[in-house]
């Protein structure tokens, strides 16, 4: 399968809701979403397959020279075929070419998939965020990755 990793417009934000709804305990709305889209300090991005459906997300804000990653979302039944790492890799390239000084995210503490896929694109644990999610109750790892030292 070929995957295709493009800027996400309108006609993607019914499939990014969808995955929201999957994957997240507080899903945005699909208005939300499309807000997100138009949102120039927001970048989101889609992995699509050659029939151009959705196999993932993420998005990405902008503060300056900082990054932070808000979501990466995938399909089941398109994990664990490298998609999440091609979002994490082009928002890691995206950040590294435009000189910014840092790309950090929070993770719940037991998505170790997640984990270990950011600390193999070289995020380090930098702190916790005590109470961080809801539904259920967890911590955040907070995983940050520097471009300037």
């Amino acid at each position: 399968m070929n995957f295709s990793i493009k800027k996400a417009t309108y006609k993607h934000s019914n499939d990014i809701a969808h995955l929201e709804e999957i994957c997240f305990s507080h899903p945005r709305s699909q208005k939300t979403i499309e807000e997100e889209i138009e949102n120039e300090s927001i970048i989101m991005i889609v992995v699509t397959n050659d029939n151009d459906n959705v196999l993932g997300y993420g998005s990405m804000n902008i503060v300056l020279d900082e990054a932070y990653i808000n979501d990466i979302a995938v399909f089941p039944e398109f994990r664990h075929m490298g998609v999440g790492r091609i979002i994490v890799k082009s928002f890691v390239d995206y950040c590294y070419g435009n000189n910014f000084s840092f790309l950090s995210l929070e993770v719940r503490e037991s998505n170790f998939p997640a984990i270990n896929l950011y600390a193999s694109e070289g995020f380090e644990l930098i702190g916790q965020r005590k109470n961080f999610y809801s539904d259920p109750k967890e911590n955040a790892n907070i995983m940050t990755k520097y471009f300037k030292r």
